[in-house]
C-alpha cells in the first residue's frame, strides 16, 4: 500500500483493530481497507461551499441535494480517478489489466468520467455495463467502480458541507447532504447520544434514542434488538412497524472508533447475514431517496 496521509493511516489502523475484534470478517475488511484509506486522503474541495438554499424547506426535511442532483462537477474527477484506479486494480487482482483499461478510458474522457457516476446515481447502470463489456471486465465490476466514484464524490461534498451543517439543526431520518438513508446507528459519549451515519456519503447527524432510523416511529417496544452472545455492544435494531433493520453499535467503551464510525458496517456483516436469514431487509437499501 502506498504512503498514506494521516487520515488514511487512521483508517488502516481502524481496520486492523476491527480484524482483531472480528476475524470472521477479515476478508471483507482486507478488501476495503485500501479503498477507504484512499478516500480518506482525498483533498478538500477548492472554491466550492455548499449552501442551504431555503432554510424553511431544510427544516422540513429537504436535504442539500438528492442523489441525482449531486454537483459532481465540483470534484476534480481526474484526480479522483488517478487516486482510486490503483485501488480498483487491487480489489480485482484477477482482472487488473481490464480494470486498468476501463480507468484509462475514463481518464481520457472528461465527459464520461462524470456521466458514468451520474448515471449510476440516477439508477442507470447501462453506461458502466457497456464500458465494462468493451474492456472485457465483468459488468458487476464496472458498476462497482461507477458506484465508488459516485460515493467518493458524495464523501467529498459531504465533507465540504460540514461547516454549514455542523451548526444546523436536522431532525429527519434521511441524510441532510444527499438524502440517502442511514447505514449505521451508534451511541457515544457518557450521556448516550445517538447518531446516524449516511449509507452513501458518510455524513453523521443526531437522532432520537428510541426512534426507528427509517420510518421515525418512536414508541415503547417498537424496536427489537438482536445481538450475538458476548458482543452485546454490536447489534441490529429491527423496527416492528416498517420491518427494516439498521446495524448499531454502542461505542461508549470504544471512543477510539467514534471518529470512523461510518466504517463499522464492514465489521458487522455477520449481523447483516443473520437479519436477512430472518427475513428482514436493511432499511438503507429501501430508503435511498
Amino acid at each position: 500500500m502506498p504512503t498514506l496521509c494521516k487520515n488514511g493511516q487512521a483508517v488502516v489502523d481502524y481496520f486492523e483493530r476491527q480484524k482483531k475484534l472480528h476475524p470472521e470478517n477479515q476478508a471483507i475488511l482486507d478488501a476495503f481497507t485500501g479503498l477507504e484509506a484512499a478516500r480518506a486522503c482525498l483533498p478538500e474541495l477548492k472554491g466550492f461551499e455548499p449552501q442551504i438554499a431555503d432554510q424553511a424547506l431544510f427544516s422540513q426535511g429537504k436535504s442539500l441535494y438528492s442523489l441525482d442532483e449531486l454537483p459532481l462537477e465540483a470534484v476534480d474527477s481526474e484526480l479522483l480517478l488517478k487516486r482510486l484506479a490503483p485501488v480498483f486494480k487491487r480489489i480485482f487482482p484477477a482482472h487488473a489489466k481490464a480494470v486498468g483499461e476501463f480507468c484509462k478510458t475514463l481518464l481520457a474522457d472528461a465527459v464520461l468520467r462524470l456521466d458514468l457516476p451520474r448515471a449510476f446515481l440516477r439508477g442507470d447502470s447501462a453506461k458502466a455495463e457497456a464500458l465494462a463489456k468493451e474492456k472485457g471486465l465483468d459488468q458487476d465490476a464496472g458498476i462497482f467502480i461507477a458506484r465508488e466514484l459516485a460515493a467518493s464524490c458524495a464523501f467529498m461534498l459531504s465533507r465540504a458541507a460540514s461547516k454549514i451543517l455542523d451548526a444546523a439543526k436536522w431532525e429527519h431520518a434521511h441524510c441532510p447532504v444527499c438524502s440517502s438513508a442511514a447505514g449505521l446507528s451508534y451511541i457515544s459519549e457518557k450521556e448516550g447520544v445517538r447518531r446516524l451515519s449516511c449509507s452513501f456519503c458518510g455524513r453523521v447527524w443526531r437522532w432520537r434514542r428510541t426512534a426507528c432510523a427509517f420510518c421515525g416511529l418512536d414508541k415503547p417496544d417498537n424496536i427489537v434488538i438482536y445481538s450475538l452472545q458476548n458482543k452485546e455492544d454490536e447489534r441490529a435494531e429491527v423496527c416492528q412497524s416498517c420491518k427494516s433493520y439498521i446495524l448499531s453499535a454502542d461505542l461508549r467503551q470504544r471512543p477510539e472508533d467514534v471518529l470512523l464510525a461510518r466504517l463499522l458496517p464492514y465489521s458487522l456483516m455477520h449481523l447483516d447475514v443473520l437479519m436477512q436469514e430472518k427475513g428482514y431487509s436493511p432499511g438503507c437499501f429501501a430508503g435511498n431517496r
